[in-house]
């Protein structure tokens, strides 16, 4: 077939001017890279974790949460210092203790410290009521924790487990300025060392999200060039040269520079799921890049000129190269639809970088196949010839054991579809993190022995104010009703407040309330004469709108989503005459419908992205048996990754939903390159068993290439602590894998049991 002229133009362009289109190149990558520099050195890195990041963009369940905490202030913003040790109920380190509470107030952009330190006591004495200092008290650890409004939030009833809440400005959201105060908050620790026998860990929400991009980052700075080293050796091997080798590599490598630096020159902020967006570029361009070079090689074997040769590969791979960027760039621009932020600026972001990656692809690679010389390309083929054999016995197999192949495959993913049924979309503040992680040991033991560190709350509003004994009331049975749950650990509201100081001040049940309007009234006027107790963090100043405070263990979204219908269901019980108005929200809350609305969105992105490969499929092969016939393998990919992520325990979450997008891309890729292989074949007008065959030996060796290469590098990233970049690199493995089977076995039998059975049809009716 005579290539195009577009391509014949541009492999002698390649050959005329390669010095000064290499040169442009080189100059424009470094003026690129001068301005990212610039970029990031004024601005610093792009990044937003917050759990802002991943709700709906500015929908009303946001804004209502941002005016309620405007009034009463937000709760997701402690760094939480837990101290463990026998020495600390001891007076050795009270000093010690002290000079760190008070330490840690003169920290820039820090609102508060709170601990036993400074925690409130509430006495009544001879009808009067009196607020003291619970740290000047014998055993502060215990008198605290016989009020339930402090019960297992600062301290555990022996005094060895303590914590040390140190309240951030609530403006403080980018990673960047909480890493900052994270710095300063630790440096002040470094001045105190604990005494003997003392543990200090820093934990809590800002931590968290500080300590997840950090090892984010540090897994991109690490396994990035020790993926493309472990790339780099893998093809050597394959294609038994360098300076083959590094062909697929550098343009790879350069392409995703181009497209993260021009995101981030444009002005884009990456989020939890678009920091994985190099090496999602990575995966897709270095399997195109390894077929663009593997049938470049094939063509110098047939082709004496290199022109000739490199025009002809440009016009046979740019197509299918492209169709493979299309389709991938399809799927994640699908996801622009999506309600949630998050997964509308991952989608974008990676559908610019994997056409950025493409185009680099498609221009580095035949410029570099220019520069090398024709003896390069010697050594490789005689290797090749050596698959020869391989390929040959596989198309056989394939051919006289179609319908067995065809039954194995269907049973294979009946089982593995049952498999992954009994996988549901769930999420976790931990997710990221392994189980043996300092950070994880430290929150389950503060879920363990103190209270939770999931912040939600319930929020009541009315025309008229809830200090009366009624509504306390109907506010008490309300936190009771949540606090019976085991996951609740600590809950505090204005009912409790008030049934507490009435216990001080009448010895009366500790739940009891007043039993009128003036023994409230009463009570209210001795609590301000003993010196008052805080309380605008769950009553507004006119006393109409109030909130009970809930801090949970980490349970997962799906039972927090229950637990929220189950309150609605207790709290309109309560509120038959539709007197106030409540609503179940906080950060804790919104994370666990945000990030199940997030996860369904890339799952239901999924259906759109199969619209296209069909609609790919269709204008490749224009017969619609063809097309059934080359979309079913696309499946078995999908369902093995997931049935592989059930049998390991593993929900769907965050952390691992992503491998999902990448696995249809790799799967379709080798796919649409097999079959544009084929279609190449059939027009050159070769029978379906010469073109099925000659589609083996050369689609089917790159697509052998590419996943070797492609499972030997990603299996590195099994070897992370961060769980998103371990099942990212486990699950693309399987999916490889998957991958190859459904392409080299399904897919040739599927289209040799189709053609049979034409043939077969065709002779009956010639013979009737």
């Amino acid at each position: 077939m005579t290539p195009k002229p577009i391509f014949r133009l541009w492999a002698r362009l390649l050959f005329a001017h390669g010095e000064k289109i290499a040169l442009t190149l080189t100059f424009l990558s470094i003026a690129l890279g001068g301005w990212v520099y610039q970029h990031v050195s004024s601005q610093g890195i792009p990044l937003d974790f917050t759990p802002q990041s991943i709700f709906l963009d500015n929908g009303e369940m946001v804004r209502h949460l941002r005016s309620v905490e405007e009034e009463f202030g937000r709760e997701d913003n402690d760094f939480l210092i837990l101290l463990q040790g026998d020495n600390l109920p001891t007076e050795n380190a009270t000093q010690w203790f002290e000079e760190l509470h008070l330490d840690l107030t003169t920290v820039p952009h820090v609102e508060h410290v709170q601990s036993l330190y400074n925690a409130p006591l509430i006495n009544g004495t001879d009808g009067f009521l009196e607020i003291t200092n619970a740290w000047v008290q014998p055993q502060p650890w215990q008198r605290i924790n016989d009020q339930p409004l402090f019960r297992n939030l600062l301290s555990n009833t022996d005094g060895t487990t303590q914590v040390i809440q140190v309240r951030v400005d609530p403006f403080i959201e980018k990673v960047s300025d909480l890493t900052q105060v994270a710095t300063d908050i630790q440096h002040s620790i470094e001045r105190h060392p604990p005494p003997t026998g003392i543990e200090l860990t820093t934990t809590g929400v800002p931590h968290i999200r500080t300590e997840i991009v950090d090892l984010m980052l540090a897994d991109e700075m690490f396994y990035v060039p020790v993926t493309a080293v472990m790339f780099l050796l893998t093809i050597v091997w394959l294609f038994r040269g360098i300076r083959l080798a590094l062909a697929p590599i550098a343009a790879v490598q350069i392409s995703m520079g181009w497209a993260v630096g021009l995101l981030i020159v444009s002005g884009v902020t990456f989020n939890i799921l678009s920091m994985l967006v190099p090496a999602i570029s990575m995966v897709i361009g270095i399997a195109d890049g390894i077929h663009l070079v593997s049938r470049y090689r094939e063509e110098r074997a047939h082709i004496s000129s290199a022109e000739d040769a490199l025009a002809r590969t440009l016009a046979e791979m740019t197509s299918a190269c492209f169709l493979t960027t299309f389709t991938t760039a399809s799927g994640f621009a699908s996801l622009l639809v999506a309600d949630t932020v998050v997964i509308q600026d991952f989608g974008l972001h990676a559908a610019v970088a994997v056409s950025i990656t493409f185009i680099g692809i498609m221009v580095i690679i035949p410029l570099w196949m220019r520069f090398l010389p024709d003896h390069v390309f010697e050594g490789p083929q005689v290797v090749h010839q050596q698959w020869t054999k391989t390929f040959t016995w596989l198309h056989t197999i394939t051919n006289t054991h179609r319908r067995s192949i065809i039954l194995f495959s269907t049973v294979l993913c009946i089982g593995a579809g049952y498999i992954a049924s009994q996988s549901q979309a769930n999420s976790y503040i931990l997710e990221m993190y392994s189980d043996d992680h300092p950070t994880v040991q430290a929150l389950h033991t503060i879920e363990d022995e103190l209270s939770g560190i999931v912040p939600m709350f319930i929020y009541l509003e009315q025309r008229q104010s809830w200090m009366n004994p009624t509504d306390l009331k109907v506010i008490q049975e309300i936190q009771q009703f949540a606090a019976e749950r085991d996951f609740v650990r600590w809950s505090t509201s204005i009912s409790e407040q008030q049934s507490l100081i009435h216990h001080a001040l009448t010895n009366e049940g500790q739940y009891s309330l007043p039993a009128s309007e003036d023994m409230l009234a009463q009570e209210q006027l001795l609590t301000e004469m003993g010196g008052g107790i805080p309380n605008d963090a769950i009553l507004s100043v006119d006393e109409h709108r109030t909130r009970i405070l809930v801090l949970c263990k980490d349970i997962g979204g799906v039972d927090f989503l229950q637990f929220k219908s189950d309150l609605d269901d207790f709290i309109q019980s309560r509120n038959s005459d539709n007197r106030f108005e409540w609503r179940v929200t906080g950060d804790g809350m919104l994370a666990s419908i945000g990030i199940d609305k997030l996860i369904n969105d890339l799952l239901s992105s999924v259906g759109l992205v199969f619209v296209v490969i069909l609609l790919v499929f269709a204008w490749m092969l224009r017969s619609t048996p063809h097309v059934l016939l080359a979309f079913i393998p696309n499946v078995l990919p999908l369902l093995m990754t997931l049935a592989l992520l059930s049998l390991m325990g593993r929900d769907l979450q965050v952390s691992n939903i992503v491998s999902f997008t990448v696995a249809i891309g790799l799967a379709v890729d080798d796919t649409i390159h097999f079959v544009a292989r084929y279609r190449e074949e059939r027009l050159a007008g070769h029978s379906h068993q010469l073109a099925m065959q000659r589609t083996m030996l050369g689609a089917g060796h790159a697509i052998v290439l590419t996943s070797i290469l492609l499972i030997c590098g990603f299996g590195l990233l099994s070897t992370s602590e961060l769980t998103s970049t371990f099942y990212f690199g486990i699950l693309t493995a399987i999916t490889l894998i998957s991958a190859i089977f459904a392409d080299l076995l399904l897919l040739p039998a599927m289209f040799n049991w189709w053609e049979s059975t034409n043939t077969e049809i065709d002779n009956a009716q010639r013979q009737v």
